[in-house]
């Protein structure tokens, strides 16, 4: 897929610098927290027609993304280290 060994570098560069995403992952950690006390307590989770038809708890509605994103990185970082050892 890159067969330019520069642009191969880059991107290997690029995925071993973990630095910027595991901020990115805290950041979203931090928002839900702070922004957690403004909220009620039930917040609208699905609609149908333009009318709310579903709610859930803040809790679950706030830490839905930053745990599926955590979840996302995992599964990333675990399939790049399987393919770099298998010299992929």
């Amino acid at each position: 897929m890159f067969a330019r060994a520069g642009v191969n570098r880059t991107m290997r560069d690029l995925l071993r610098n973990e630095r910027w995403s595991l901020l990115m992952l805290a950041s979203m950690f931090v928002l839900a927290a702070v922004n957690s006390p403004f909220l009620p307590d039930r917040l609208p989770s699905h609609w149908t027609g333009g009318q709310v038809d579903s709610y859930a708890a803040k809790s679950t509605v706030l830490m839905f993304w930053p745990l599926f994103a955590s979840g996302m990185y995992a599964a990333g970082a675990v399939t790049f280290k399987a393919c770099t050892r298998l010299g992929r």
